[in-house]
């Protein structure tokens, strides 16, 4: 039996904390578990969605830096899905 069923309601708790500790360790794929765990859309779709509103925000840096994360998480999962939010993150840093 896993803790989370042990302690029903906690999975997210859990989950968004394995998250910040695999982030400030810099595993991307670690990352990427967590957050699928946590039952939100995947974590590159989520970087992917954050890079837009960052975008929509007038936050260029922000957007490139979520969608370097949505590129890795992709990556990482190997998904193709990579290589085109690379290409649109060339596309948005030519000037």
């Amino acid at each position: 039996m896993s803790l989370n069923r042990a302690r029903p309601g906690r999975e997210l708790e859990h989950s968004l904390r394995a998250w910040a500790l695999f982030r400030q360790a810099g595993d991307a794929i670690g990352e990427a578990r967590a957050l699928n765990n946590a039952s939100w859309c995947p974590a590159a779709e989520t970087s992917l969605r954050l890079g837009e509103m960052r975008l929509l925000a007038g936050d260029s840096t922000a957007a490139l830096d979520a969608w370097k994360r949505a590129a890795e998480f992709y990556d990482a999962l190997g998904d193709v899905k990579g290589e085109a939010v690379r290409q649109r993150m060339a596309a948005l840093d030519r000037p």
